[in-house]
């Protein structure tokens, strides 16, 4: 019997809170890459070679690491929690019905072989077995969509809650760009990691108590 697994909540979320305009001058054409990095060409008739240039005063941008920030996340660690719960119980029902089936199949196999039943007997029980066992492919099935519809509602609940803070977070702090790590660098310094877990688990802690005060 195959057994219901959990399939292990994984996420990389990635955050673009606010969007800039890169302003041309002189006789140079300036573009931007998709991490909002300025390219200027040079319309120079000595020169025609692209040119980055470098993010100034003018923008502000900074990084969060998704892992870090999971494995630090209480509301994360609900929700693997409630999947935990709902994957045990469907393997309990499953487990259990399996065995009575396993039962039956074995009971009806020593009656023939002692002649406790008639051959019609043997047929319509047999039938019916193989009725139930068929149900009982179809349930496992059922139990397997439903679990992952159920890790599907929780991932999106999780990268909710991470996109409605970063939001609330960016209004205070005012950056271009919050970006999730998936750069080949990315400066330590720039890091609010540590600073919107933090911000998570209190608006975390505070629905907790809102919801189920004492």
């Amino acid at each position: 019997m195959k057994q219901v697994a959990v399939v292990v909540l994984g996420l990389l979320l990635a955050f673009s809170v606010a969007s800039c305009k890169n302003e041309g001058q002189g006789g140079n054409t300036s573009t931007t890459d998709s991490l909002g990095v300025s390219t200027t060409e040079a319309s120079s008739s000595q020169s025609t070679t692209s040119q980055v240039v470098f993010p100034s005063d003018g923008i502000r941008i900074a990084w969060v690491n998704m892992d870090s920030l999971l494995k630090g996340y209480d509301y994360y660690f609900a929700m693997q929690r409630e999947m935990e719960a709902l994957t045990a119980q469907a393997e309990k029902e499953l487990t259990t019905k399996g065995q009575q089936l396993q039962k039956r199949d074995e009971k009806l196999r020593n009656d023939v072989e002692k002649g406790l039943v008639t051959r019609s007997e043997a047929q319509q029980q047999a039938q019916e077995l193989a009725q139930d066992q068929t149900r009982y492919l179809q349930l496992q099935e059922s139990k397997r969509q439903q679990l992952a519809e159920e890790e599907q509602v929780r991932l999106r609940r999780v990268q909710d809650a991470i996109d409605t803070y970063i939001r609330k977070y960016n209004q205070e702090h005012g950056y271009h760009y919050i970006l999730s790590v998936g750069l080949l660098y990315a400066d330590p310094a720039l890091s609010v990691t540590q600073d919107v877990l933090r911000g998570l688990n209190a608006d975390y802690a505070a629905q907790q108590t809102t919801n189920n005060p004492k």
